[in-house]
């Protein structure tokens, strides 16, 4: 069977940019963090191992619902799940800002959105990119994950400034709005499950044959599908726990260290506040532009390599941001840098999976890796707020992530894909097989 390309706009590219809004939304839940502590901390009286202590549970909360949420979104798809989430998770951002006690912050963003988060982006993103590209992932991912950066270059002087200008409630409330509008509203008119429920392929392919009865087939050819693991068989594979442990280190332990600290580290340094969120864009709009490159490097290469380059290239700028002095015109240029290197961590780190293990079970199969990714992406942040007010300073915490992305680019590097058991291969590419 021969495969051609549909010279329609392939839904897929829909499906990116609601994608891209979704993270978009969500640095504000991420990258702004590090706006609000400071504020938070002056008006409240919380200390910042308290602050970051809610959004730690909120992610170990989220981790927790992703094995129940992964196969939802297998079997129902990524549509109403994240259009419900968003809907709830901004009536939830909103109480937020009506918040006097530190319980109440814990029990409004730490237990009732991290319940939400499982269903807003990396899972369901994940989900969904997985199932409708395979030959044009990198760039999919791409695209998508510029929405994070793009989100933190145009949110984080927005808050800074709605917060100048009003208060820290203010910002809760505009990430409520934003939520809403960006999120809410997109998921829920133009997510779709897979393309084979619109009649179409992965990568907008179309199968051609000779016979009429076969135009309108959504049976991939081999040159449209890949071997997929269910989730059993990937459980029993060695290369899903060391993939498990390199992604933890590396995308959830390491990865978000430097972002949400980013602008309290750079005020430790010695610059004031609009300074600091000032030279936030820089090292944003450097992730926005790395992120093109990343994925064009991972439609040449093997993940491994594009994940290892990845945790060694970001080791290393973060040592020279932790080297350089105090002075803003030489804090610039390594921000850049930094911005470059962090762009490949969501590529590299979201295509592992699909690139090892199929697109068929793929939300059952990170649905399960989610507890372990929460952990570390809960931890990582507490420890070094933790270490900072031990401290008073931030490059233990720094020099902790360099340490985590260098080991964990050595184990990927190391771990080969798994090869298909002979009989779940034989059952995948036996012929009329239905595509569910």
């Amino acid at each position: 069977m021969k495969v051609r390309r549909s010279r329609r706009l392939f839904y897929g590219w829909v499906i990116v940019g609601v994608t891209f809004l979704a993270y978009f939304v969500i640095a504000s839940q991420t990258q702004v963090i590090g706006v609000l502590i400071e504020p938070m901390t002056r008006s409240t009286g919380w200390t910042k191992s308290q602050l970051i202590g809610a959004y730690s549970l909120a992610s170990v909360i989220a981790g927790l619902a992703g094995p129940f949420i992964g196969p939802l979104l297998d079997r129902y798809g990524t549509r109403w799940p994240m259009a419900l989430a968003a809907g709830v998770g901004g009536a939830v951002l909103l109480s937020v800002s009506q918040v006097t006690s530190l319980w109440q912050f814990y029990i409004l963003y730490g237990v009732l959105f991290g319940l939400l988060r499982s269903a807003l982006a990396e899972l369901p993103v994940g989900t969904a990119l997985a199932n409708w590209f395979i030959k044009k992932r990198g760039r999919a991912f791409a695209l998508t994950m510029t929405g994070l950066p793009a989100g933190g270059a145009a949110l984080v002087p927005l808050v800074h400034f709605t917060i100048s200008l009003y208060d820290w409630q203010a910002a809760w409330v505009l990430m409520a709005f934003l939520m809403w509008l960006f999120l809410a509203l997109p998921a829920a008119l133009f997510m779709r499950r897979r393309p084979e429920d619109m009649g179409l392929l992965p990568d907008g392919a179309e199968p051609t044959t000779d016979s009429p009865s076969a135009a309108s087939s959504t049976v991939p050819s081999p040159a449209t599908e890949e071997h997929s693991f269910t989730l059993r068989e990937a459980l029993h594979t060695r290369a899903f726990w060391l993939v498990l442990l390199a992604a933890t280190l590396g995308t959830a332990m390491a990865g978000p260290v430097v972002s949400i600290f980013l602008v309290p580290y750079l005020m430790t340094k010695g610059l004031t506040p609009d300074a600091a969120a000032r030279a936030y864009s820089v090292f944003a709009l450097g992730w926005v532009a790395a992120r093109f490159l990343w994925g064009y490097l991972a439609e040449r290469f093997h993940v491994r390599y594009v994940f290892a380059l990845y945790t060694f290239s970001i080791a290393s700028a973060t040592v020279l941001l932790m080297a350089s002095p105090p002075s803003t015109g030489l804090t610039i240029p390594v921000l850049a840098l930094l911005g470059l290197t962090m762009g490949g961590g969501g590529i590299a780190g979201n295509l592992i999976w699909p690139n090892y293990f199929g697109r068929r079970s793929i939300g059952a199969i990170r649905g399960v890796t989610t507890p372990f990714w929460a952990f570390g992406f809960a931890l990582a942040p507490l420890l070094v707020a933790y270490l900072y007010d031990r401290s008073q300073t931030y490059q233990i915490g720094f020099a902790l992530s360099v340490a985590a992305n260098v080991m964990a680019g050595c184990i990927l590097f190391l771990t080969r894909p798994p090869a298909p058991r002979p009989a779940a291969q034989a059952r995948q590419e036996s012929p009329g097989r239905a595509v569910q």
